[in-house]
């Protein structure tokens, strides 16, 4: 129980730390998605 309680508490933790990090950069930065495929053709798509 101690364990999963330690885990659970560092999981928030890092969680909050996260989004209030990149709170700062969201104004500063844009956007961009990566997408990787594997074995993906053109006629795969649409």
């Amino acid at each position: 129980m101690c364990h999963r309680l330690w885990k659970l508490s560092l999981a928030i933790l890092l969680t909050v730390v996260g989004a209030w990090s990149s709170a700062g950069w969201a104004t500063d930065r844009p956007n961009v998605v990566v997408i990787l495929a594997d074995d993906l053709g053109y006629g795969d798509l649409g």
